[in-house]
């Protein structure tokens, strides 16, 4: 099957809030991006970039 190709990269991008100066070190709320990029995958022919949002927040 010469000419089939199947790519899948799912990079991902976090800011952690409390790491920016003037936010309180107990503030545990991050926010991000996710880029799913593939090619072929999933039953689906051709390139697709489907973006995300996120919000995460961690428990101590």
């Amino acid at each position: 099957m010469h000419g089939n190709f199947i790519f899948l990269t799912e990079p991902q991008f976090w800011v952690n809030l409390n790491k920016i100066k003037g936010v309180d070190d107990h503030f545990n709320l991050s926010v991000g991006s996710e880029v799913e990029l593939s090619h072929n995958f999933g039953g689906r022919n051709g390139f697709y970039a489907i973006p995300t949002l996120a919000v995460k927040w961690t428990f101590d």
